[in-house]
């Protein structure tokens, strides 16, 4: 099982590092919607190798059969192998090569915010993108809004 994880993991953890490796010297000429396309295009082709790992696993160790908490594991196994190569790739781009992207993209959505016109109101009424797209303010919109069984109301205001 080791070899067919490690292969197949590496594998696909090599296709994602290194396309995300060829699209940066041309972040700027493509533009972040058409790269989250590409990115996102070659993360499901890349994880494709999973179900090859999985199959493999299953025609030369299992003998042609397979039980579904295995074969769960095996395609784990890989997936985790392959997101450690993307985030170890990521982690190396961003701070090499990339240290401003934070602030490009946040300037990028809020000019697309403001292109659509909705929201501005929320936009101006913040001042600045870390209301409108902070995930604690989303966070705090969702816990005021819970109810639990017993009907009790969370306020969390206060925080």
């Amino acid at each position: 099982m080791k070899k067919i994880v490690l292969t197949f993991g590496f594998i696909s953890g090599a296709i994602l590092s290194a396309m995300m490796a060829a699209t940066v010297p041309f972040v700027d000429k493509i533009g972040f919607d058409k790269g989250m396309i590409i990115g996102y295009t070659t993360m499901i082709l890349s994880f494709l190798l999973v179900f090859f790992g999985v199959r493999s696993y299953r025609e030369n160790v299992g003998n042609g059969e397979i039980t579904f908490p295995r074969a769960l594991g095996v395609g784990l196994l890989i997936m985790v192998i392959a997101s450690a190569c993307y985030v170890a790739t990521w982690e190396i781009v961003y701070f090499k090569f990339l240290p401003d992207f934070g602030e490009k993209y946040t300037s990028h959505m809020l000019d697309q915010l403001k292109a659509s016109g909705r929201q501005l109101r929320k936009l101006k009424q913040s001042g600045g993108s870390s209301h409108v797209f902070g995930s604690s303010t989303r966070i705090h919109s969702l816990m005021r809004h819970l109810h639990f069984s017993n009907h009790c109301r969370l306020d969390f205001l206060s925080l």
